[in-house]
This record gives structure tokens, C-alpha cells and sequence, in this order.
């Protein structure tokens, strides 16, 4: 397991979060801390997605970050489905 550092943004509001994580942690478990951290506990995470914006793709929930070839550095979007 490495640590990577990532910058996650929320939504399209413009702000930047960023995350020290394992890059073997699982995409449906860090959306959860995502949004329990960003959004706080009312959003269900379940209606979030999570995309890639430096290597441009979307990432499953069964994923890891290692399984995607996610490095230190790239830039995440968590994106609220329900709110489009």
C-alpha cells in the first residue's frame, strides 16, 4: 500500500478538498468519507459518483484507486447525481 495525495472538488462550487489516501482503498468506501466529510451526513453517498478529471474517466464503486492507475496529484470531481 502507498499513500497518495489527491485534490477531490466538490461538485462544480470551485472548492478543492485534499486527501492523503491508500491507493488500494476502495472507490465506493472513499466516496462515503468524501461525502460524510464534504457534504456532511445528510447526503447519501449513494447518489454520488466520482470522476477522474486528470486522466479523464469515471471510477466504479468495486474499484480501488491502485486498480485505475490513480497517482499523487490528480484531480477528482464527486458529483452529486440527484442534484441534475
Amino acid at each position: 500500500m502507498t499513500k497518495i495525495t489527491l485534490a477531490v472538488g466538490k461538485g462544480f462550487s470551485g472548492e478543492i478538498f485534499r486527501y492523503e489516501v491508500d491507493d488500494e482503498s476502495n472507490i465506493g468506501e472513499l466516496i462515503k468519507k468524501f461525502v460524510r466529510e464534504i457534504y456532511g451526513e445528510q447526503e447519501d453517498a449513494l447518489n454520488f459518483v466520482l470522476f477522474n478529471l486528470t486522466q479523464k474517466f469515471e471510477y466504479e464503486n468495486n474499484e480501488t484507486l491502485l486498480s485505475k492507475g490513480t497517482k499523487s496529484g490528480d484531480v477528482l470531481l464527486l458529483i452529486n447525481l440527484k442534484k441534475f
